[in-house]
């Protein structure tokens, strides 16, 4: 989070006041109610689990599903294996109660990404 924090006077007292911003939070990919999907161009990374920054409504959802360097899914990371992921700056993705994506690093895929009442911020891969 960036903060930023300013003195102002009220009534002749100082005090102090806080804005707090979200990570990344200058850009999104905005989609309505009606639902959209989105995949990444091709992509290496390095790291054994993905996280997204997202704010998902209390009606939205989103999933994620990896694809190889041909568009076509990798099992264990389906879509309609992906668990539901919820609002916040860095929430890891997981397939059925996995997180682990270590042996995908290296390799060359796509990032498939079905999103209903969300914003999509950003995502990257991390290492526990």
């Amino acid at each position: 989070m960036r903060k930023n924090t300013a003195t102002k006077q009220i009534w002749g007292s100082p005090y102090y006041s806080m804005a707090k911003q979200r990570l990344d939070g200058f850009v999104s990919v905005n989609v309505p109610h009606t639902g959209g999907w989105g995949t990444t161009p091709l992509i290496t990374f390095d790291g054994n689990h993905l996280e997204l920054n997202i704010n998902v409504t209390a009606m939205g959802e989103a999933m994620v599903e990896i694809q190889d360097n041909q568009g076509r899914p990798i099992p264990g990371f389906l879509i309609n294996e992906c668990d539901r992921l919820l609002n916040d700056v860095s929430h890891p993705v997981t397939w059925q109660g996995n997180q682990d994506v270590s042996s995908l690093q290296g390799r060359t895929i796509r990032l498939h990404i079905a999103i209903k009442s969300a914003n999509l911020y950003a995502f990257q891969f991390k290492n526990s």
